[in-house]
């Protein structure tokens, strides 16, 4: 690496580039050996230690590319490799455990598990209140994690899935089909600069070499999600995708000016090389996981979902390993929560949890009681969502129609308890939350952040340094907790966060629809993505989640998630009913009512 940092400097690019190769190449066995017995922790220690070859090699590649076209076949297998790398590593870990049928394997991987919940419960206590430091069990799990890790390799998957090339991408597409990677990283130019890049990496299906595009810099990007005049979502979007071009109601009086800069920034560069294309295969970096693709300006009367079929992954290499995207609903059982009760006193939700310990959910119903306060948006403070009932109703209806085996968990009986109950042999192939998320960013990033609406004497999920802890799911009962009030001991709280589903088993289940505020965003972590609900779900080993990018108006979101599954009975095609239902919302409404939501495969 140094000699290929002193050939650039001098000028002498073609013998640098064959020193940044193999240094490229060292580095990414050196990574693929380490990654055999660190923990998860460690192995992203580890990465920050490296992280900066990769930026020096992509920005060489940037600046050396019309001298040497293949460099980009290197760029984008580094990108291939090491793109979520840490979460391929931790899922392929817990898959080949559980598929090892090694007792003993197996035991220590649910002792692992029951360390992690204990964490996750201290986590959601007050430091004051601890009865233990959640450091200590931490490094009991960090053992157990590496002893797990070394000894699960004969049964893991996880080389296979590092050694996906471009070429393998390539083979994945068919005519008229394309790929893009986008990337973000340090710019250097001999010397460190203060430009964070956005590039894409473009693979037609009858690409040469695959081609590197420059886009903007993050800075831009930022410029406009944070130049919105009004801290409402709806202004914001509006401002953003300026849908309708002054017909919709919220856009009628506001400049569509951002929005064609939206297309600019993020399409318009590369654009010309999706002649003949039709469907886009992309992969979202930094900021970009943030964007709602679909809603996207093309021109003055189409969107990009308009233009082209877009199709989200979380690595372009999913092209190259594929999984169904087809529903057997004649045998899947389905769970679905909406109507959920957040308001408890500790006896009503020491009694919900031992009778859902004790009894089977029918008897459930008779605990049950209703609210009739006021609808709101999924997000903020945690008031009954009337829609999330209506549209749990409508949806169990819909299946039940159908014969679909499902099973509906209202009021009272959706509590965490329930949830946590659907891992393993009893997790079903589709859970659908209708319910509140929420999301807090980094603290130390945003300390003036206004979404404060946490009491005072509960602060603990807003300002954890674990992007896990502060984002979740609100289940029955969690006002109690929110509140800082104390809950009984060995009942849950009512705050499932991330952290929490991320230790569970949730391989059997192939879609989770959360249908909540912000339950796609997390903390950015350069290749890594979001640290949040989309990787916690992922990490449990679901393969579908339909995740949301802002706060959702309730009524529109029970009309969107009501088309989703009748759309899915008619095809039983995951990305197929999730692409017509936003065609059908489209063409009713502004993106601020449909375009929140996103399909990540």
């Amino acid at each position: 690496n140094n000699l290929a940092e002193l050939y650039r400097t001098m000028g002498q690019y073609e013998k640098a580039l064959p020193f940044f190769i193999e240094g490229i190449e060292i580095t990414n066995h050196n990574i693929s050996q380490n990654f055999t017995f660190l923990s998860e922790k460690e192995k992203e220690a580890y990465l920050k230690t490296v992280d900066y070859e990769f930026e020096s090699f992509n920005s060489f590649a940037l600046q050396y590319k019309s001298n040497a076209t293949d460099i980009i076949s290197f760029v984008f297998d580094n990108t291939l490799t090491n793109k979520g790398v840490l979460l391929k590593s931790s899922t392929a870990m817990r898959a080949a455990v559980l598929s090892s049928e090694d007792t003993v394997l197996i035991s220590k991987f649910a002792e692992w598990t029951a360390l992690n919940k204990q964490i996750a419960r201290l986590y959601s206590i007050e430091k004051s209140k601890r009865f233990q430091d959640p450091k200590e069990l931490e490094e009991k799990a960090t053992i157990i994690e590496r002893q797990l890790i070394q000894e699960s390799q004969e049964f893991s998957d996880y080389r296979n899935l590092q050694n996906i090339a471009w070429q393998n991408v390539q083979q994945g597409l068919e005519p008229g089909e394309a790929a893009i990677e986008f990337i973000s990283f340090n710019f250097y130019n001999k010397e460190w600069t203060d430009s964070t890049l956005y590039c894409a990496l473009i693979l037609r299906h009858d690409s040469k070499y695959p081609e590197l595009i420059q886009l903007f810099e993050e800075r831009e990007l930022e410029s406009y999600i944070t130049s919105s005049s009004t801290n409402s979502d709806a202004g914001l979007i509006a401002i953003l995708y300026g849908e309708k071009r002054g017909v919709g109601t919220l856009t009628a009086n506001i400049s569509v000016s951002y929005a064609d800069s939206l297309y600019s920034l993020i399409w318009e560069p590369f654009n010309n090389l999706l002649k003949g294309i039709e469907t886009v295969y992309y992969s979202p970096s930094g900021l970009l996981h943030n964007i709602s693709f679909s809603a996207v300006p093309y021109n003055d009367s189409l969107l990009l979902s308009d233009k082209y079929n877009l199709v989200y992954v979380s690595s372009t290499g999913r092209i190259a390993n594929p999984k169904s995207e087809n529903v057997d609903l004649t045998s899947a059982n389905v769970a679905l929560y909406g109507g959920l009760q957040y308001d408890i006193t500790a006896d009503e939700l020491l009694a919900g949890s031992n009778l859902y310990k004790q009894t089977n959910n029918d008897d459930l119903l008779a605990y049950n009681r209703s609210y009739t306060l006021a609808d709101s948006s999924r997000g903020g403070s945690w008031g009954y969502l009337k829609g999330t009932l209506i549209e749990s109703e409508n949806i169990n209806k819909l299946l039940r129609e159908k014969q679909v085996s499902t099973t509906l968990y209202q009021g009272f009986e959706g509590n965490e308890e329930s949830f946590k109950s659907l891992a393993g042999n009893n997790s079903p192939e589709i859970i659908h939350l209708a319910t509140h998320g929420f999301f807090f960013p980094d603290p130390e990033k945003e300390k003036n952040d206004d979404r404060a609406f946490i009491s005072e004497d509960k602060m603990v999920f807003k300002e954890s340094d674990n992007p896990l802890i502060r984002s979740g799911i609100i289940m029955s009962g969690a006002n109690l907790a929110w509140k800082g009030e104390e809950i009984p001991e060995g009942i849950d709280d009512g705050i499932l966060t991330a952290y929490e589903v991320s230790g569970m088993d949730m391989f059997n289940t192939q879609l989770v629809v959360l249908s909540a505020c912000e339950t796609g965003l997390g903390d950015i972590k350069g290749s890594e993505g979001v640290y949040g609900l989309q990787r916690s779900f992922k990490m449990a080993g679901v393969d579908y989640l339909i995740m949301s990018l802002w706060q959702v108006p309730d009524k529109e979101t029970s009309e969107f998630m009501t088309l989703f599954y009748t759309h899915l009975l008619n095809t039983e095609n995951i990305r197929n009913a999730f692409a017509e239902t936003q065609r059908t919302m489209r063409q009713k409404y502004d993106p601020y009512y449909w375009a929140a939501f996103v399909l990540i495969e």
